[in-house]
């Protein structure tokens, strides 16, 4: 993958953001490019950079984004930067330079870059979209964004179980997530005249915030808390598959072609907005709103 808009949509929906290796480069070459994901073990090696001197530097070392959609029907983050004339040499997964398909397989798909595109509807040198509405209408359903969020805290639950990621990580994406429904879901939801399931799922949020906050500051001996893991776990999956089955369709039907891409793009950028403020923000913004709520 080379496309710019693309590779940003990618990176985006599963949190993640532009980076360098720290003490790499020089002057205006920022050296080692990485994404950094918030919470994973590169925290103390990597430094972000803007998405301009993250695309300059893909684009003078000529390199492709091998990553990977899925993996074992899950949403996977696996990606690496390859050069570009490994990708145009062959198609599989040893030298590709693309995406995974749904069954975990990577594809190459280099070809050439879209013009310094850096937003979901960014414009090309000579002023035509980019990569516009039209083109998030098949990439960025927002159901396809949120369900894919939703594979992400499924997996985190599955890995907190097995010691293998820490439970602030869970938190914090928890909290982006219902952050995001909450700004721009549910008032979808409101003037698609569906007050019932708006409601009811804002109830199963305030519940799931107050687990958070409890699991956060509350000094609890090992019993609780892992009592309070296993509810905050299934009153979480039992909302998403919900909302999966009864929500999300509805959306999918009721909103055309060009208010599904515009949700699309709210999603991603209240997301990103979320996310910048910095790693611990969501969780804070979680314990201020059940303070107030309680």
């Amino acid at each position: 993958m080379v496309d710019h808009d693309e590779i940003r949509r990618w990176v985006e929906a599963r949190g993640g953001f532009p980076a360098h290796v720290k003490a790499t480069g020089a002057g205006d070459d920022p050296g080692i490019l990485r994404i950094d994901y918030p919470g994973f073990s590169g925290q103390k090696s990597l430094e972000r950079i803007s998405w301009d001197e993250w695309f300059d530097a893909f684009e003078e070392n000529e390199l492709a984004f091998l990553c990977q959609d899925r993996k074992d029907h899950r949403v996977s983050r696996f990606s690496k930067l390859i050069r570009r004339a490994d990708a145009d040499q062959s198609g599989d997964a040893r030298s590709g330079g693309g995406r995974a398909s749904g069954d975990g397989r990577t594809k190459a798909t280099a070809g050439p870059p879209s013009g310094r595109g850096h937003g979901p509807a960014s414009r090309t040198a000579d002023g035509g979209e980019g990569r516009s509405a039209a083109a998030a209408r098949d990439v960025d359903e927002p159901t396809r964004l949120l369900r894919e969020q939703h594979d992400l805290v499924r997996e985190l639950f599955e890995l907190v179980d097995r010691a293998e990621a820490a439970p602030r990580e869970l938190f914090a994406s928890l909290a982006v997530h219902l952050e995001i429904e909450e700004l721009a879901i549910y008032p979808v939801l409101r003037s698609l005249d569906l007050p019932v399931e708006m409601y009811r799922s804002i109830e199963e949020h305030l519940l799931a915030k107050r687990l958070i906050a409890d699991l956060v500051v509350a000094d609890l001996d090992p019993e609780t808390r892992g009592a309070k893991l296993d509810l905050l776990r299934r009153e979480v999956l039992a909302h998403i598959d919900e909302e999966e089955r009864e929500i999300f369709p509805r959306l999918e039907q009721r909103l055309d072609v060009d208010q599904r891409a515009a949700l699309a793009q709210e999603l991603v950028a209240t997301m990103v907005a979320l996310l910048e403020a910095g790693p611990d923000s969501p969780v804070e913004q979680v314990l201020s709103q059940t303070s107030e709520a309680s």
